[in-house]
């Protein structure tokens, strides 16, 4: 079956890591909880959901910074209205939302270190969108990109499909609540956040867009964490029971980790936009994700101890692939894009040009004198060959005078002079 085929696959790796000497790195093996092997088929599901998911996130990011776009003023440099009052923005936060439902049910399927680095999948959708729908070139570093992410996705897949995982329930929380790595994790995302609030947005906001992204990401490390456990202790059709919701053990959990997964998705997403509303999408899209994959993998290493051995040494070259391929495919994308396309307009204005240019020369024969000053305008001359050329004010002496002579035609028509 497939499971035991990825078990076996697994298994293979974990031995080959084993020989070749790799257990002296800094991650140790799965030891709170019952660790087991989780079930391939809920892991490849989860894979299913993030895909579905990442197409729908492509779809609304473009949608919101279309609204951002459209509500610049480039005289004041500001936005003409707030962008919480357009209709489309909130259409395209509703479509986002839906799509972070579907993320949410991958999580129910699938660890944290599965699902978080998956999100580069909604670059690779956006790519195709920009070239088969919105009509931008195909770069060779987009070629580059894809074959990077596909590298990635396939390290991260095999590497966490089939390793131990802990059954998030409520037993679980509870060892989870009352380990000591689950309160430096929160430590140090709150000293993250007053870092870049106090010290870096102040300095950096308005050159850079990582201030307000990494802001972002550290809203979006807690909301996954906490998505982890709301999603695993939902009932069908995710793995969870609804019991859980009203039980006199499980309701804390289920209604504080939706709680927050509430109020950080909400940070999360107005530090993002703060970042959308000042900087292109080639800029925010590839560290949006660079920090948000970290961030999510870091939550479900401390906070779960998802992150074991010897799944890692696959999830993290895999997550660096992706990174890599992500920044090829978005960063600098829409500058890229524009350099293009002013080469071929300049390319365009040349051919008219010259066509006009074989006009001029060819019904040159046919001028007459007092149509010379309209051709010599037509040609653009600095103004002092033009006024040479009509003779000053003179009307015709002087130098203006010689060059009509010499253009006039000669005996029998000809004009090859002229």
């Amino acid at each position: 079956s497939c499971e035991r085929w990825w078990v076996t696959l697994f298994s293979m790796w974990s031995n080959t890591s084993t020989a070749l000497g790799f257990s002296w790195l800094p991650v140790g093996e799965c030891t709170r909880g019952e660790h087991h092997s989780q079930s391939s088929l809920d892991a490849l599901v989860g894979f299913g959901l993030v895909g579905a998911a990442s197409a729908g996130i492509c779809i609304t990011l473009n949608a919101q910074k279309l609204v951002h776009n459209r509500n610049y003023d480039p005289v004041t440099g500001r936005q003409s209205i707030h962008f919480t009052r357009i209709p489309l923005w909130w259409a395209a936060v509703i479509a986002n939302g839906l799509s972070e439902l579907v993320n949410l049910a991958a999580l129910g399927f699938a660890p944290a270190t599965l699902v978080a680095p998956l999100g580069c999948l909604s670059v690779v959708f956006n790519a195709f969108t920009a070239v088969f729908w919105l009509r931008e070139p195909f770069f060779k570093r987009d070629l580059l990109g894809l074959a990077l992410i596909s590298a990635g996705v396939s390290c991260i897949v095999m590497g966490q499909v089939g390793s131990p995982a802990p059954p998030i329930t409520v037993p679980y929380l509870r060892e989870v609540v009352a380990s000591s790595s689950f309160y430096l994790y929160l430590a140090s995302l709150a000293a993250f956040l007053a870092l870049l609030v106090l010290w870096a947005q102040p300095r950096f906001a308005r050159r850079f867009a990582w201030v307000y992204l990494a802001e972002s990401a550290v809203f979006g490390s807690a909301t996954t964490a906490a998505a982890r456990a709301f999603a695993s202790l939902c009932g069908p059709p995710l793995t969870g029971d609804w019991a859980n919701a009203t039980s006199r053990e499980g309701w804390p959990f289920f209604w504080g980790s939706l709680l927050l997964l509430l109020l950080t998705a909400v940070g999360s997403l107005l530090t993002q936009n703060q970042a959308m509303v000042r900087f292109s999408n080639s800029e925010v899209v590839p560290l949006y994700f660079c920090f948000f994959s970290v961030g999510g993998v870091y939550g479900a290493a401390l906070a779960y101890d998802e992150l074991c051995w010897p799944g890692v040494l696959l999830l993290l070259p895999g997550l660096a692939l992706c990174i890599g391929g992500v920044f090829c495919i978005s960063y600098r994308r829409e500058a890229r894009v524009a350099r293009l396309r002013a080469a071929a307009g300049a390319r365009e204005e040349v051919r008219p040009l010259a066509r006009s240019c074989i006009s001029a020369t060819h019904s040159a024969s046919s001028l007459s004198i007092g149509s010379v000053p309209s051709v010599v305008s037509s040609l653009s001359l600095p103004p002092g060959a033009a006024a040479a050329a009509t003779g000053g004010n003179n009307g015709g002496s002087g130098t203006g005078a010689a060059l009509l002579a010499d253009s006039a035609p000669d005996e029998g028509g000809a004009s090859s002079r002229a």
